[in-house]
């Protein structure tokens, strides 16, 4: 009879694993045809400029090259390197394995998450949740159409959701430093070991991204850098306005209060323009003194909340943000939308909460206007739609704010969290 009643119990905990296996499927399925119908011309063309470059440096060329018209790649030269093997493919094959690869990434970065988060087999249909918010998701959609390496950047979120769950700082820095290899703004997420008090930590990660790039120009030849370094710092000066419509303060700045190339401003005035992007460095100030503040418990809801707070402020304030890197704030949907259960020691999310967390993911599954901006959308109110996800980002930051307060310092967030701390 227990060999019964275990083999029962088996069964009754594959069941839904295997539903969840069919749901990915089908989620993964959907994805990819729903990337091949976005905007035609779009399809893989982040993609190519890695192609190109790996392809470059497989015959012996040189890896950066300015380029008078289209998209030039100015990534730092590891991702190069790392593709050289998908260069030696025909494009075609090359392109689909590469999807193959980033829909691994997408699906690998919810695992890691549902670890940090302490999940269990019971919470299968939490994970379930966590899978469709991933998926169903209109920067999704966009980072598989164009081919965008960000899937790999969220997988390293996640590793870092994970060493954060378990207070390892150091390896929180590492891993910063390789996502700093792959995307140069990423080394400003070394303030949240900073804001943690963790200075040794992320002096560490600032040595290991300097040695670690130093190598790879070592690999690629010295001659690269002068070339690198001017592209770079040309294209942060170009993305506004040139380039793309951006999702952060200084985005919004430029694009509805003074002249570009996109829509006809609200309000063109210097004045305000430059009072917007001071307004949004004291916003973000505030929650990053709020985190130093109050530090949160390993382990729990509250940092979960914290860490992706910190993310979703270095998006908002990156002059080049554009809408597919809010793939980045998946995790942070995901502690509102899915918390760990109360029973597990988290406190209760409010009506509010959920309310204005679905409002936001909602918001993000759809497309808004973006370069060519539609005529009936470059002037007057309707102009504010190209900021759309501009608008869902800061909407995600408040309600992250007003969930971190209210967990720390409401009646039953306040109570659970010292029951923690004497466990």
């Amino acid at each position: 009879m227990d060999k019964i009643r275990t083999s029962l119990e088996i069964r009754a905990q594959w069941r839904p694993l295997l539903l969840l296996i069919l749901i990915g499927w089908f989620l993964l399925s959907s994805a990819y045809s729903s990337a091949l119908h976005t905007t035609p011309g779009v399809t893989g063309i982040d993609f190519r400029l890695y192609y190109d470059a790996a392809s470059r440096l497989l015959h012996h060329q040189p890896l950066y090259q300015f380029r008078a018209e289209g998209d030039t790649y100015v990534y730092p030269p590891p991702l190069a390197i790392a593709l050289q093997p998908l260069a030696a493919l025909p494009y075609e094959r090359a392109l689909n394995f590469w999807f193959f690869l980033t829909a691994s990434c997408l699906t690998l970065s919810v695992l890691l998450y549902a670890v940090a988060a302490r999940y269990t087999w019971r919470d299968l249909a939490l994970i379930g949740v966590i899978l469709i918010i991933g998926y169903r998701f209109w920067p999704t959609t966009m980072n598989f159409a164009l081919g965008q390496v960000n899937f790999f950047i969220l997988l390293i979120v996640c590793a870092i959701y994970l060493a954060d769950s378990r207070k390892l700082f150091t390896a929180i820095s590492l891993l910063i430093a390789c996502a700093a290899l792959v995307k140069t703004w990423m080394i400003g997420l070394l303030i949240y070991p900073l804001l943690r008090n963790r200075w040794r930590a992320a002096a560490l990660g600032a040595v290991t991204y300097a040695v670690l790039l130093i190598t790879s120009f070592a690999l690629v030849g010295w001659h690269e850098w002068h070339t690198f370094s001017t592209l770079t710092a040309g294209y942060a000066n170009q993305t506004i306005g040139q380039i793309a419509t951006t999702q952060s303060f200084p985005g919004f700045a430029y694009l509805h209060f003074g002249p570009n190339h996109h829509v006809d401003p609200l309000l063109a005035s210097t004045l305000l323009h430059h009072c917007f992007i001071l307004l949004g460095l004291a916003i973000i100030g505030s929650g990053f003194f709020y985190i130093y503040k109050n530090p949160p418990q390993p382990a729990s809801y509250e940092a979960r909340l914290q860490l992706g707070l910190v993310i979703l402020s270095l998006l908002l304030l990156l002059p080049m943000c554009q809408s597919e890197y809010f793939v980045l704030c998946l995790p942070l949907l995901w502690t509102l939308l899915a918390p760990t259960p109360v029973t597990q020691g988290e406190p209760r999310l409010s009506l509010l909460v959920m309310a204005g967390s679905f409002a936001v993911y909602f918001t993000f599954t759809r497309s808004w206007p973006s370069p060519p901006i539609p005529e009936a959308y470059r002037h007057g109110l309707r102009s504010l739609t190209v900021s759309a996800n501009f608008f869902a980002a800061f909407s995600l930051w408040l309600v992250t704010i007003y969930a971190l307060i209210r967990t720390r310092f409401g009646k039953r967030g306040a109570t659970q969290i010292q029951a923690t701390a004497l466990a």
